[in-house]
């Protein structure tokens, strides 16, 4: 905890008036739970003070939160590039290349990490999985992962009736009710 205040109080931009220093370093006691106190000097104000209690693995879970959090961005990232090199490849007529790149992409976003609710990962998700599901109805082919159709099924809901895909709402239900064994 002291290295988080320390990187407060030197992140507080210098010549400004303001001025951090840690509170009370003894532990005070409160249910057993160590505090820690971070005191920040704004002109014009009085002191404000900030009294953190928490629990010594609060704050390696915060770290291991934070850490899947970057985890699943870049590995959003990594499936949007795909999602759009599918796209690319379905535009210029290979469809059974961009079939296989959007798979890939659908792959990515099966990784343990990747949150799959949050706004850039879900949104990949819902393109990835309509592709999918778009080509795979023109070349015969199985479709999405029921998980994929589950998933962006409560992503697109969950963005509303008046977004991009909301037309693609009674498919993926219809595609959802069949189960796990007729979805792919």
């Amino acid at each position: 905890m002291r290295l988080v205040i320390g990187r407060i109080a030197a992140s507080l931009p210098a010549g400004t008036g303001w001025r951090a220093y840690r509170g009370s370093s003894d532990l005070a006691r409160r249910n057993d739970e160590p505090t820690q106190t971070l005191a920040i000097d704004v002109p014009g104000l009085s002191n404000v003070g900030f009294r953190i209690f928490h629990h010594p693995n609060d704050l390696y879970l915060v770290g291991q939160r934070m850490k899947r959090g970057v985890r699943s961005t870049f590995l959003g990232i990594r499936a949007s590039a795909r999602f759009g090199r599918a796209c690319k490849l379905r535009d210029s007529g290979k469809k059974q290349e961009a079939l296989k790149v959007a798979r890939e992409a659908l792959a990515v976003l099966g990784h343990p990490d990747v949150i799959r609710h949050n706004a850039a990962e879900g949104s990949v998700l819902s393109c990835s999985t309509i592709l999918v599901e778009e080509l795979a109805d023109e070349l015969n082919a199985t479709g999405a992962d029921f998980r994929d159709v589950v998933d962006a099924l409560c992503y697109i809901r969950a963005v509303g009736p008046k977004g991009e895909f909301a037309d693609w709402i009674p498919y993926l239900e219809h595609k959802a009710a069949q189960g796990p064994a007729d979805a792919a």
